[in-house]
């Protein structure tokens, strides 16, 4: 199997898991006189037995990604906190943009007027820059994805 294909059952079960919750939060508490829909013991028990699959297959992501070289031999785990990095530096100007960006209204010419202590367009310049290496290091991992064989 690909990491690719392991990663997209992660996220399936992820969503089985959210799902199992949210018919279990329906059935644990009924008014007097009702009948659960569906057995709630069975969905705790399929929620265990998904959970365990998760766990499984978690475990091998992890161990694939930290056992996969990828180009400058940095493992594809070490190119995934990279990643995060930038993804939080471009939430981070993003975020500083918009702030800046945002339009005061004053009422009268008497009130106190706000300025912007940063260059917005210089900020612009780094987040695009960090757009452009987010999606080149996503490239590569997406390739790196779909070429890594692992067993589960």
């Amino acid at each position: 199997m690909k990491l690719a294909e392991l990663l997209m059952e992660r996220k399936d079960i992820q969503m089985k898991l959210a799902e199992i919750k949210e018919r279990i939060n329906s059935v644990v508490r009924i008014q007097e006189g009702d009948t659960p829909e569906i057995d709630p013991l069975v969905l705790i028990k399929q929620f265990e037995e998904t959970n365990k699959r998760l766990v499984k297959v978690v475990e091998t992501i992890e161990k694939a990604n930290q056992e996969t070289l990828m180009d400058k031999g940095q493992t594809l785990a070490q190119v995934l906190v990279a990643r995060e990095g930038l993804r939080r530096q471009h939430l981070f100007y993003t975020s500083v943009i918009n702030q800046a960006s945002e339009k005061v209204h004053r009422y009268s010419n008497s009130e106190i007027k706000d300025i912007v202590t940063v260059d917005v367009a210089d900020l612009h310049k780094k987040k695009d820059q960090v757009a452009k290496k987010l999606r080149e290091i996503d490239a590569k991992i997406q390739e790196k994805n779909w070429n890594v064989e692992v067993e589960v």
